[in-house]
């Protein structure tokens, strides 16, 4: 797995052997935290990662936000994805 941070810098990013080449074909997963802004983000996402994207799949996952996600529940979505797209919107 290759977590790429956005805050982190370019070099980084080049050593780590880029951003990838796309969306394309990949099944993404978005991971929310239910919050009411950030599920409105993911619903504009998962739109646009199905039509100008065109990824194999998208599915969404309720991450608690007080514990984090059991390490059961990133495995699963680990191995059912390609792509994991997180965020918070707070």
């Amino acid at each position: 797995m290759r977590i790429l941070d956005p805050t982190t810098t370019v070099e980084r990013v080049a050593m780590a052997g880029g951003a990838g080449t796309g969306f394309a074909n990949q099944r993404v997963a978005l991971l929310t935290n239910n919050w009411t802004s950030w599920d409105t983000v993911t619903d504009m996402l998962a739109a646009e990662l199905g039509g100008r994207f065109q990824v194999k799949s998208s599915s969404r996952w309720a991450i608690p936000i007080s514990t984090g996600a059991p390490e059961e529940v990133l495995d699963e979505i680990a191995a059912t994805n390609d792509v994991v797209l997180v965020g918070l919107a707070n």
